[in-house]
Formats: C-alpha cells, structure tokens, sequence
C-alpha cells in the first residue's frame, strides 16, 4: 500500500472483512478475453469450469475457459502422510479436513468469504481421506 505501483496479492476472503481498510482490487482477463472484477460469483465459476478434473498431481483451477470465470482462483489443500505413525494423531487431522471439506462448506465458507467446494470435489476429498492409515487401519471410520 505505500508503495507506488506495487501489486500483492490477498485472498478474497480478506476483501470481506469488517473494519479492514477498503482494499482496492485489480481487474484481471479471465481466459476468454474479459475483464474482471473479483467475486463470490465468478470465484465459484472457475470451480466449476474445472469441474472434477482433480488428482493429487493436479488440482490447480487456474485460468479455466468460460464466461466470467475468475482466472487467478485455487483450491486451500493439504498433504497428509498417507501411512501415520500416530494413530490418534493421524485420526484428528483425517476428521479434521473430512470437517473442513464436508461441514464447513455449508455451515461456514460463504460466511467466511470462500466459496463452497463443488459436491464432486468434497467427495474426492473425502475418497482420498478414506486412504490415510495407521498400522493398515483406515482412520476416517466416521464421516460428518
């Protein structure tokens, strides 16, 4: 901010914060050649526009093609070590995300200033929770 011509980047969620100062946003081409303005609208758009093409090798929703879709939009994510050594450790963080990408979407994101991951997307987290072990045993037992 008090640096002339500097750009940084936020995420949207920031931009929604009561009693933050207005922050001013850039407009950005999105893939088709439009000019945009971010929004809860077109954030959700690039989700979409990815649709279910996800994998643990490729998960970025980068500058999909569509109308109005946000060009600079991601998933948050985490790596989890497949085969834990703690069990009761391993179990909390399983629960914990199946929480955060099942739950939390309804009851919190729009709340927060996120938008809510397609049903596709929550369900391929859940499928790749459903592969975190300890000693063999599968930790997500419960789902929420």
């Amino acid at each position: 901010n008090s640096t002339p011509g500097a750009i940084g980047y936020v995420e949207y969620s920031y931009l929604l914060i009561p009693g933050n100062a207005a922050i001013q946003t850039a407009s950005l081409q999105d893939h088709d050649g439009a000019w945009l303005q971010p929004t809860l609208t077109n954030i959700a758009a690039a989700a979409a526009a990815a649709g279910t093409h996800i994998t643990p090798d490729s998960f970025s929703i980068v500058n999909q093609p569509g109308a109005n879709v946000w060009p600079l939009a991601t998933y948050s994510w985490a790596i989890v070590l497949k085969n834990q050594t703690n069990e009761a450790n391993g179990e909390a963080i399983v629960k914990y995300l199946d929480w955060e990408t099942h739950y939390a979407q309804g009851a919190l994101a729009k709340a927060e200033g996120y938008v809510p991951l397609p049903a596709a997307v929550a369900a391929y987290s859940r499928q790749q929770l459903m592969n975190v072990t300890s000693g063999g045993a599968v930790l997500l037992t419960k789902t929420t």
